[in-house]
């Protein structure tokens, strides 16, 4: 069992201190979702790994492209910015990814990908980059990357308030947020944090449910991997920042899928674990997918779908709508035009 540092600097986490932060109170018609920042690679390393044959998050019953949804608005809202052309010469050199027919354009983006695990840690790009919400973004299975407007790239949490409060999913069940386990944790103002919030999550998120290998803490553990974060040496003390920085904190007890025995789930504030007991394996469910497919409507399993029609998400995209969005008063600093059209 790997094991992190216990005395830790406050700065080896500061690229994951963020995500501790509640999400501000917001009406139920404008949530504010709050991107947390991260460390910037300045550099733009080469692609070593990025063509890794990916892991496959396998959902009861799922479809190959799932979805999510809500209600955001931002703090900064410029007008749409102009996004690609319908057909344009998009190189498919080894940032591109026939997988889904999207290539990360974006250096910034392009650099964040590899030095935070690649994809394992992100799944292939689904989407081109665009404006989303006021900021330049580009989805992935997973995740959803935000640049901010100092040029340093970050998440955009999909379980912040109002923007992903399903849990039964494509036949799936999975976890909310459990009060007791949130109230349970560090708080930033602890002297201790930076060993309290590590040994809080190694507590909470076990290796073992049941008698099964769900290796919870060690998928955390391993997330962002040496040599991708390192490629050319650096200091291993900052890893657990960015595993931090990918998932957040345990925010729910595992929980053993009701319909299917096989699938157990751990709820984090950044996204959620599936052990299947098929196949002995924990990855990171597609959210950014399943947050997609209610977007583009396409996909949509029909239970997310029932819940998701009162979404300001729900079906927005539409090319041919001014700046591809179908009602632009609730996604305001919006241009989707052709975001989700394959290159």
């Amino acid at each position: 069992m790997k094991l992190l540092p216990r005395s830790l600097s406050r700065a080896a986490l500061a690229a994951g201190l963020a995500v501790m932060v509640a999400a501000p109170a917001a009406s139920a018609d404008t949530p504010t979702p709050t991107p947390t920042s991260a460390t910037t690679p300045t550099t733009t390393p080469t692609a070593s790994g990025s063509t890794a044959t990916p892991t496959v998050t396998t959902t009861p019953g799922a479809t190959n492209t799932p979805g999510a949804t809500s209600t955001p608005t931002t703090t900064s809202t410029p007008g749409p910015g102009a996004t690609a052309t319908p057909n344009p010469s998009t190189p498919h050199d080894n940032r591109y990814f026939s997988q889904t027919g999207f290539r990360i354009d974006s250096d910034a983006f392009w650099a964040y990908f590899n030095m935070r695990g690649g994809i394992p840690t992100f799944g292939y790009p689904t989407s081109r980059q665009f404006q989303f919400l006021g900021f330049n973004t580009q989805f992935f299975q997973r995740r959803v990357m935000q640049q901010a407007p100092d040029g340093s790239v970050r998440l955009l949490n999909l379980f912040d308030q109002g923007l992903f409060p399903f849990t039964n999913i494509n036949g799936s069940t999975f976890p909310a947020p459990d009060p007791t386990v949130q109230a349970a944790a560090p708080a930033l103002s602890d002297p201790n944090y930076s060993t309290d919030v590590l040994n809080f999550i190694q507590q909470n998120a076990p290796n073992t449910v049941n008698g099964k290998p769900t290796n919870f803490y060690n998928t955390f553990a391993s997330q962002v991997p040496v040599s991708a974060a390192f490629p050319n040496g650096g200091d291993t003390n900052l890893l657990p920042g960015f595993d931090l920085e990918m998932w957040g904190v345990v925010t729910s007890h595992p929980s053993i899928d009701p319909a299917n025995n096989n699938f157990i789930y751990l709820r984090w504030q950044r996204g959620i674990m599936m052990y299947d007991g098929s196949t002995n394996l924990t990855q990171g469910v597609l959210l950014a997918d399943y947050f997609k497919a209610i977007i583009t409507g396409n996909n949509i399993p029909p239970d997310l779908d029932l819940q998701a029609k009162g979404s300001s998400f729900y079906k927005q995209y539409n090319d041919s709508q001014p700046n591809g969005v179908n009602n632009p008063g609730l996604l305001p600093g919006t241009n989707m035009q052709f975001a989700f059209d394959p290159e």
